[in-house]
């Protein structure tokens, strides 16, 4: 295969993170210095979008391997799923997914990310992405202080997944050191300004899906600071969402920002979404999950 131009030209997606590649194709192989441009600019913009890309799922895999190891998922040797609302084994199926990083639940996170559109609708549900570390670095020097050195308490699978019923269940979690004999869901503690592990910029590492409260405040203390963070990081000039088309590469940091879909059931074979999933991990899901059920939402 012949080598793709030096060069590499971006257009912003938005003024808070993302970039488009243009004048790269994926399926040639890419040069040193290409790969290189790509990782720094996914360290500067979080957000990678590729358009109009056809590629095989090998393609992808080679392509991810750029930013680290890439992880088999389903132990077959594949090294990719699918994030789908059609395929019988897609994961996540038509439920909506709110704001997350993937994995904030364990005490490790896949650094990276890939979604590649191999079937979507005309009306299939954006994907929305917000930057923790550009919400970290706008904090007031006030509430800095106050974060500085506190902990904040992620759990996956509150009772009620993803429905209104989430927030009400925090206040379970409140004060446990060992989640209760009748759930199922995972625990880990974080710096609320977490450092990036590759980076190692600080960001908010709190989200509405995972984040149960932050030790060391009373609990409406706790969770009016909560509830700030969140503003912030949600801010509509703090986020993008993008508008999938068929041949659409998305490539994510997953710890430097989160992300977001709206539900999909209803819209008939408009709605359709099938994304072919490969990240980068040093972990499996089943390491990172344990005996969790995988694709119910707990991403």
């Amino acid at each position: 295969m012949s080598a793709a131009p030096e060069s590499i030209a971006t257009r912003p997606l938005s003024p808070a993170l993302g970039a488009e590649i243009l004048g790269v194709d994926l399926h040639q192989a890419l040069t040193p210095a290409q790969e290189a441009a790509l990782r720094k600019l996914l360290d500067e913009r979080q957000v990678l979008l590729f358009r109009r890309q056809d590629i095989t799922v090998e393609d992808q895999i080679r392509v991810m391997r750029l930013f680290g190891k890439v992880s088999d998922e389903t132990h077959d040797g594949s090294f990719h799923t699918f994030v789908s609302n059609v395929l019988p084994n897609g994961l996540f199926g038509d439920h909506e997914l709110i704001y997350h990083s993937d994995f904030a639940f364990g005490e490790y996170q896949p650094p990276v990310i890939s979604l590649y559109a191999t079937d979507v609708g005309s009306a299939a549900g954006p994907t929305s992405f917000a930057n923790c570390t550009r919400a970290c670095a706008e904090l007031p020097d006030a509430l800095r202080h106050t974060l500085e050195g506190k902990t904040v308490v992620q759990v996956a699978r509150f009772a009620g997944g993803n429905s209104a019923a989430t927030s009400d269940n925090r206040s379970r979690m409140l004060g446990l050191k060992n989640l209760p004999p009748d759930s199922n869901f995972r625990m880990s503690r974080h710096p609320v300004m977490k450092p990036h592990p590759r980076t190692g910029v600080p960001l908010l590492f709190t989200s509405v899906k995972h984040s149960s409260h932050i030790e060391g405040f009373e609990r409406e203390e706790s969770d009016r600071i909560v509830k700030e963070l969140l503003t912030r990081i949600y801010a509509a000039d703090n986020t993008f969402t993008h508008h999938w088309q068929n041949g659409d590469l998305l490539i994510w940091d997953n710890v430097a920002t989160q992300h977001a879909r709206p539900g999909l059931a209803g819209g008939g074979k408009e709605q359709r979404r099938t994304l072919r999933r490969v990240l980068v991990s040093e972990k499996t899901a089943r390491q990172m999950l344990g005996d969790v059920s995988y694709g119910s939402g707990d991403g």
